[in-house]
Parts: C-alpha cells; sequence; structure tokens
C-alpha cells in the first residue's frame, strides 16, 4: 500500500496537480481533469499508452 501511496504522489508531481490532491475533481477545469485521466494512464506504469 506504501508502493501505491508513493507512486500516486509521484504522478501528482508529475501532472502538476501535487498541492489539489484532496480538492473535488468537480472543480477541476477541462485541462486538469485531462491531465488526471493522463495520471491515471500512467499509474500502472504501462510500457505504451496511446491517446
Amino acid at each position: 500500500m506504501k508502493e501505491l501511496e508513493q507512486r500516486i504522489q509521484e504522478i501528482l508531481r508529475l501532472i502538476d496537480l501535487k498541492g489539489r490532491q484532496n480538492e473535488p475533481v468537480g472543480r477541476f477545469s477541462g485541462g486538469m481533469k485531462h491531465r488526471i485521466g493522463i495520471g491515471l494512464a500512467l499509474l500502472n506504469d504501462p510500457q505504451f499508452i496511446f491517446f
């Protein structure tokens, strides 16, 4: 579980949403929601991502 939490923090830094992890997603702009989608795609450390 600790590894997952570390990975989440790493992804949040990567998509530049580190300070906003406790905010409801409904308050985010469209671009921020797109970044969340990218972060979710990266969470499992895939070899390939198709957009």
